[in-house]
């Protein structure tokens, strides 16, 4: 399985949309297995929509993201945790411990948003 998480220094990215820095995290199930840096500063949306699925990820851990850009991943087949904050290394651990939720930011869900299911707790990977 591979992770990525948009990157601002020490943490995770406030927008997707204008996120410099993407760092993927690939993960066998002993753990962490590697891991590898991507560059999106000039990158349009729908750039880093190929990007992703070019870099074979499976979930994008972001903070806020466009719902346009959101719906291109997911048609793409990616899951999005989106409205994240915290440090990127801590969201990670927090992803493979299955409680990404306590680095998700409360806001009024739009109609029909729902968590991925990579983001639940109790979530098992068949990696």
């Amino acid at each position: 399985m591979r992770i990525a998480v948009t990157r601002w220094g020490d943490k995770v990215s406030p927008l997707f949309e204008s996120a410099a820095w993407l760092l993927v995290v690939e993960i066998d199930r002993d753990g962490i297995c590697g891991r590898f840096e991507a560059g999106m500063r000039d990158l349009a949306p729908i750039a880093r929509v190929r990007l992703l699925r070019g870099l074979h990820v499976d979930l994008l851990i972001c903070g806020a993201i466009g719902r346009d850009t959101r719906n291109h991943l997911e048609t793409a087949g990616l899951q999005v945790a989106n409205d994240v904050c915290g440090r990127w290394d801590e969201a990670i651990k927090a992803c493979l411990a299955d409680d990404l939720s306590r680095f998700r930011i409360v806001v009024d869900p739009t109609p029909g948003d729902t968590v991925p299911d990579a983001a639940k707790p109790n979530r098992r990977s068949n990696a």
